[in-house]
């Protein structure tokens, strides 16, 4: 079945819609980081409450509608706040937070693959009369369970490209790996993700 016909992967972002800090928000970010380094250790809290908002975004685009979302978040906030003093500013702290809280959500997503209790299959179809369309809750669940069974490095790159609307650049830079590397996992992402939902009869039904 042509993705036409099934679900197109581009609107797939607006299911999971969080918006993004102010360009003004990121400036004064980096100032107080600035700070920082140079010995101010009284703002540390400050840095770390100020990332609050972006790091629970983050965090949801990569893990989903997770019992766990939390304790991910607050695991990847302490990992910042640890990282933070030793930050020499070879690149700027949203690249730094976002890299650790992708990798806290990694293990995370590697626990939740290894107990298989985010599968597609256990959800109900919740669209078996025709005139009842799914909700949006419902729809983030079923794409989240389709995007559970995508590696962790497809699924990383296809969260950070198709939803967080990242360059391959970009993203390479987050994760660790080349442009060329995470042009090749998010073409597999797609590929993969659009074979999965066409076979989704609910998914289907919501074009």
């Amino acid at each position: 079945m042509a993705m036409s016909d099934a679900l197109r992967l581009d609107a797939l972002a607006d299911w999971v819609h969080l918006s993004p800090g102010t360009q003004d928000d990121r400036v004064m970010l980096e100032r107080l980081v600035a700070r920082l380094r140079g010995g101010d250790d009284r703002v540390l809290e400050r840095v770390v409450r100020e990332l609050v908002p972006s790091v629970r975004r983050w965090a949801y685009r990569l893990l989903g509608p997770h019992p766990e979302l939390d304790d991910a978040i607050q695991d990847s906030l302490a990992e910042i706040a640890s990282a933070l003093p030793r930050f020499e500013g070879r690149s700027s702290v949203a690249t730094l937070s976002h890299r650790i809280v992708v990798r806290t959500v990694a293990r995370y997503y590697g626990r939740r693959r290894a107990r298989g209790d985010h599968d597609v299959e256990t959800l109900p179809d919740e669209t078996s009369c025709p005139e009842r369309a799914l909700s949006s809750r419902q729809r983030v669940a079923r794409l989240y369970a389709h995007l559970d069974a995508l590696s962790e490095p497809r699924r990383t790159a296809f969260v950070l490209c198709a939803m967080e609307e990242m360059s391959p650049s970009e993203a390479a830079a987050i994760v660790g790996c080349t442009p060329l590397a995470m042009r090749s996992r998010l073409f597999d992402a797609r590929r993969e993700l659009e074979a999965r939902i066409a076979k989704d009869a609910a998914l289907r039904r919501e074009r």
